[in-house]
């Protein structure tokens, strides 16, 4: 049994794969070996090489080849059946001849066949029901923009999921599907009070991609949105509320309400980034970014660190903080580099840059991301960090180092070159 639990999960995963692609002409040459080699054959061992050669060519090869192997799901020889069975796996299109073969097979008098032919129907089932999403997904993708608001808040759940997914899609990469939006004003107030959690967060992350400044009926939903007792739905509302005017008194309240809150790490630091974003980091602000430093909730560091830099003034009490998180390889790569770009404004300059010259220095570093997020906190000492011009040149001569990092070297350079030449 666990043996077929194995295989069944070994099938779900190839449900992510691309659907076939037409052979090209090399593959249909050893498939045609392959087959042939069929032919035949009565030896059971003999038979399954040609049978395994096949399924390694990939889905469209095995597309291509099941109708020749479907007689094998009734060989004589147990292995032979097996194997076959491990061959004909989604995304691998088979004809329905072959699947009801399959069935058959759910009552053979092997055990491992057994197993298999369970286990198979199982995933095809799953890659059947992917492609039937997906289908829907493409209809909806091609819905005119006020069916699929309309979608968003109707009553239809699978109308309503498909429509979830396409405006999230849309909304990340297509600019104008957001100016789009932003003519909605009344339907997306009116969404980001829906039942559904989902979507409630997709139209206030749309009007945050949608508006360059947020009009009064849409800063009131995301100012009531942003007490969401769901944390996605109160980050969106707060990310929204980076849109809305400094001098919007009830924005600026609810952005800094949720900011001292430190029993929902993940709005409190969407809430320490969007006043990093509007530039209205005050002291408090600085002294609750510290706080959330100091907390083992990695979700408000990344926020954190932004208002202090975002503050520009050095913070002793954030330092420790900071080299922790910078230095913790357990940590995610994003909230280390955002700790580095914090300890470069709020760190002692001279402590900070023989830290950053040390990492740069560290070829054992194992994300070479690091190394590159380190360059750009250097950028931002800038008078401060022209005793690593000299190792900046070297990197952006290098030929063993990366891209990224050798333009980054270059980028640094080039800014603290400026710097120091005023």
């Amino acid at each position: 049994m666990l043996r077929a639990a194995v295989l069944l999960w070994s099938l779900v995963a190839a449900v992510i794969a691309a659907d076939p692609a037409p052979l090209p002409a090399d593959t249909r040459t050893q498939l045609d070996t392959f087959l042939m080699q069929l032919k035949g054959v009565k030896d059971p061992v003999l038979l399954q090489s040609p049978v395994m050669n096949i399924g390694k060519l990939g889905p469209a090869a095995v597309t291509a080849a099941a109708e020749a192997l479907t007689p094998l799901l009734s060989h004589v020889d147990a292995q032979v059946r097996l194997q076959t069975l491990h061959v004909l796996a989604p995304p691998a299109e088979l004809p329905e001849a072959t699947i009801q073969q399959i069935y058959r097979l759910k009552a053979d008098t092997d055990d491992e066949v057994r197993a298999a032919a369970n286990a198979l129907i199982d995933a095809i089932g799953v890659w059947r029901d992917q492609r039937e999403r997906e289908a829907k997904l493409n209809i909806a993708g091609q819905l005119p923009l006020p069916e699929l608001l309309t979608a968003l808040g109707g009553d239809d759940l699978a109308k309503r999921e498909a429509a979830i997914v396409i405006a999230l899609r849309r909304s990340l990469a297509e600019p104008e599907f957001n100016r789009a939006l932003a003519d909605q004003t009344a339907v997306l107030a009116k969404l980001c009070a829906h039942p559904d959690p989902r979507v409630r967060e997709v139209a206030l992350l749309a009007m945050g991609r949608g508006y360059d400044v947020l009009p009064p009926q849409a800063t009131a939903a995301a100012v009531q949105a942003s007490e969401d007792r769901r944390d996605q739905v109160a980050v969106a509302a707060l990310f929204a509320l980076g849109k809305a005017q400094p001098r919007e008194r009830e924005a600026v309240s609810a952005l800094k309400r949720e900011a001292t809150t430190a029993t929902r790490p993940r709005v409190r630091g969407q809430a320490l980034a969007t006043l990093a974003h509007m530039r209205l980091v005050t002291p408090e602000i600085s002294a609750q970014a510290v706080d959330a430093l100091t907390q083992p909730a990695a979700e408000a560091w990344p926020g954190a660190c932004a208002a202090l830099v975002s503050a520009g003034q050095a913070q002793p009490d954030a330092v420790p903080a900071l080299e922790r998180i910078s230095a913790d390889r357990k940590q995610l790569t994003e909230s280390r580099i955002e700790a580095l770009k914090a300890l470069a404004i709020a760190g002692e300059p001279k402590r900070t840059l023989s830290r950053f010259i040390t990492l740069l220095n560290d070829h054992s570093e194992p994300d070479p991301r690091l190394r590159t997020g380190a360059i750009t906190a250097l950028i931002l000492m800038a008078d401060d960090a022209t005793e690593a011009l000299p190792l900046l040149t070297a990197l952006s001569r290098s030929a063993t180092e990366s891209d990224d990092l050798r333009n980054a070297a270059k980028a640094a350079l080039d800014v603290i070159g400026r710097h120091r030449a005023k």
